[in-house]
């Protein structure tokens, strides 16, 4: 898309000086980006052109892409302590330790047994936000911050809205990730998620250094005007987790700025009609 802004149409012998990098701006459930150009000609200025792309459908390709990236690195972390448990046991065996390769197969299968996972814990069973919260929890571990989920969680129904929920969840996530880090070591990510009929409410906390004042977290904040520290509201990632609550009904905001006692920020969301009732178990099932 292209509007010509002032001067006349722009032909090969006219010079052309402007920007040659875009910043994303979120308008209207839309991510684009705009280059401006001046348009000259015999040393007069003609005006100025602007160059409007909309990349909505990549982005939201992209973040589902890094979603799944997401939950693949989860399974390869898996399968190497899957491989290492396997080495441990080899080695007891081999060594004539059978009743400590018993004890030590008997410890892994108790843990398996266990709603969650090491980092979803026993509060969270809903599979999609298991899985979801596992991967981000493998990767906020290799960047030395521990991701937990809050003992008041309590989800009964199951997700309806995979896309949007990941989005919205994995932007909180990784911003507080990238806060604890910058924060007060060891950092730490905790997560708490409730759904009441079809909504899901979840809030994140950080360790981080909080949001500052006056910071424009839900805007379309560009890089370059954030300070090192400012890493909430980086990028268009707040900006279009609150554009997806809104096309939903629901909503995003900032609870709790943080910044004192060294307690980081607290967000939360709320978003209407992304969750299903409970399958029922079939007949002749547990209860």
């Amino acid at each position: 898309m292209v509007a010509a802004l002032a001067g006349e149409p722009k032909t090969p012998s006219q010079g052309r000086r402007g920007t040659d990098a875009a910043d994303p701006v979120v308008l209207a459930n839309h991510v684009v980006y705009i280059d401006t150009h001046v348009v000259s000609r015999a040393n007069r200025d003609l005006g100025l052109i602007a160059v409007i792309r909309d990349r909505t459908d990549i982005v939201s390709l992209t973040d589902r892409l890094e979603t799944v990236a997401s939950m693949t690195e989860a399974l390869r972390v898996q399968r190497h302590e899957f491989a290492n448990r396997l080495h441990v046991t080899a080695g007891l065996m081999d060594a004539g330790r059978v009743s400590d390769a018993r004890g030590y197969l008997d410890d892994v299968l108790q843990a398996s047994r266990t709603p969650g996972g090491p980092f979803a814990g026993e509060h969270l069973t809903e599979p999609f936000l298991v899985s979801l919260v596992e991967a981000k929890g493998a990767q906020a571990g290799e960047r030395g911050v521990r991701l937990s989920v809050g003992l008041d969680s309590l989800v009964r129904g199951v997700v309806s809205a995979p896309a949007d929920v990941a989005t919205v969840l994995a932007n909180l996530i990784e911003n507080a990730v990238s806060a604890a880090v910058c924060g007060r070591q060891p950092g730490w990510v905790e997560v708490e998620l409730l759904d009441d009929g079809d909504t899901l409410v979840m809030t994140v906390a950080d360790s981080g250094q909080g949001v500052p004042n006056g910071a424009r977290v839900f805007s379309d904040v560009r890089s370059t005007d954030l300070d090192p520290g400012e890493v909430h509201g980086r990028g268009i990632g707040l900006p279009l987790v609150s554009e997806i609550a809104a096309r939903l009904g629901g909503e995003v905001w900032l609870a709790d700025a943080g910044g004192r006692d060294g307690n980081g920020a607290v967000f939360c969301a709320r978003l209407p009609g992304v969750m299903g009732a409970p399958a029922r178990p079939a007949q002749g099932e547990e209860q």
